[in-house]
C-alpha cells in the first residue's frame, strides 16, 4: 500500500463546458480522492478521516454554489453531511491532542505540568477513536456511501447556466461576512463557527472559480488565513468543553485552562476582526466584477 499520506487535490470548474456538465466534472473528482484517502484508513487513519471530510466539505460546498438553498440537492447534502459525522470521532480526537499540545508552549508553571498530563491523555483518547472508528466499520459505511453517490452523479439536478453559479457564490459572500460580524460583536464560539462554515464554503468556491484570474487566487489564499483562525478559536472551544465533560481535572485545574484558552481566544479574535476587514471590503466587489467577466454570459 501507498505510504504517502492521502490528498484531496485542489480542483477548479471547467468554463469551457457547459454549467452542468463541469459541476458533474468536479463532483466525480472530489469522489475519487475521498475514495482513494479512505482506502489508507487502516494504515493511516488522522490523515485519511482528515482528508476525507476535506473533501466532504469542498463537495458540499460544491452544491451550495450549485443550489444555495440547497432544496434540489438537499438529499445529497444530508448523506454527506452523515458521512462527515461517522468520521467525527477519529479526526476530532486528534484535533483535540493537537490544540492541547499548541497551548503548551503559553502555560507556565502548574499549566504547563496540567497541560503536559492532558496531552498524554488526549493522544490516548485519539488513538482509542481511531480504532473504534475502523473497528465499527465506519470508514466502510463512508466508503459505500461515496461509492453510492458517484453512480448516481449524472443523475443530479444541477444548473446549466454559469449565471446562476454567480448568484449561489455572491450569497455565499453575504452570508460569511453577516456571519462573522454576529459572531465578533458577540464573542460567541458557537456562532463565529457557523460564520467559519461560510467561509470555508466561500474559499472552496473562489478555488472552483479560479478561472476567474489572480484575483480569485490571493483571495482564497487570505480566505485560508481565516479559515485557520476561526478554526483554532473553535478547537480551543471544543478542548475546554471536552474537558470539563471528561472530569479529569478539580476546580482549581479546570480555572487555569479555562483562563489560558479565553486568553488565547481573544488574541485570536483580533486576528480574526482583522482578517475579515481586510477581505469583505471593496475586494468583494472587485471579486463580483471578476466572476462576471469570466462566467456571467456562458450558459450551457
Amino acid at each position: 500500500m501507498d505510504a504517502r499520506p492521502p490528498t484531496i487535490a485542489e480542483h477548479a470548474l471547467d468554463p469551457s463546458l457547459p454549467a452542468d456538465e463541469a459541476l458533474r466534472q468536479l463532483a466525480r473528482a472530489l469522489l475519487a480522492d475521498m475514495s482513494r484517502a479512505l482506502d489508507t484508513f487502516d494504515t493511516m487513519p488522522a490523515p485519511a478521516a482528515h482528508e476525507t471530510r476535506k473533501g466532504i466539505k469542498a463537495l458540499r460546498a460544491l452544491l451550495r454554489l450549485a443550489d444555495p438553498a440547497c432544496g434540489q440537492l438537499g438529499d445529497i447534502d444530508t448523506q454527506l453531511r452523515d458521512s462527515a459525522a461517522l468520521l467525527a470521532g477519529a479526526r476530532e480526537a486528534r484535533v483535540l491532542a493537537g490544540t492541547l499540545g499548541d497551548l503548551v508552549p503559553r502555560a507556565r508553571g502548574t499549566a504547563a505540568a496540567l497541560l503536559a498530563r492532558l496531552c498524554r491523555w488526549a493522544d490516548e483518547y485519539a488513538t482509542i477513536a481511531e480504532a473504534e472508528a475502523l473497528g465499527h466499520r465506519r470508514a466502510a459505511q463512508v466508503a459505500e456511501i461515496l461509492l453510492r453517490l458517484a453512480a448516481g452523479v449524472d443523475n443530479w439536478p444541477l444548473p446549466d447556466a454559469w449565471p446562476h453559479l454567480i448568484k449561489g457564490a455572491k450569497r455565499t459572500v453575504r452570508r460569511a461576512r453577516q456571519r462573522l460580524a454576529k459572531g465578533l460583536a458577540s464573542g460567541d464560539a458557537e456562532e463565529l463557527h457557523a460564520a467559519r462554515r461560510w467561509v470555508v464554503r466561500h474559499r472552496y468556491h473562489l478555488g472552483f472559480l479560479a478561472a476567474a484570474g489572480r484575483l480569485t487566487e490571493t483571495r482564497r489564499k487570505r480566505m485560508q488565513d481565516l479559515r485557520d483562525l476561526l478554526g483554532r478559536h473553535h478547537d480551543l472551544h471544543d478542548a475546554r468543553q471536552t474537558i470539563a465533560r471528561a472530569g479529569l481535572v478539580d476546580g482549581a485545574e479546570f480555572a487555569a485552562i479555562d483562563s489560558l484558552v479565553c486568553s488565547e481566544q481573544r488574541r485570536l479574535e483580533k486576528k480574526i476582526a482583522r482578517a475579515a476587514d481586510r477581505l469583505f471590503d471593496g475586494d468583494s466587489r472587485r471579486l463580483a466584477r471578476a466572476l462576471k467577466a469570466t462566467f456571467g454570459k456562458k450558459a450551457g
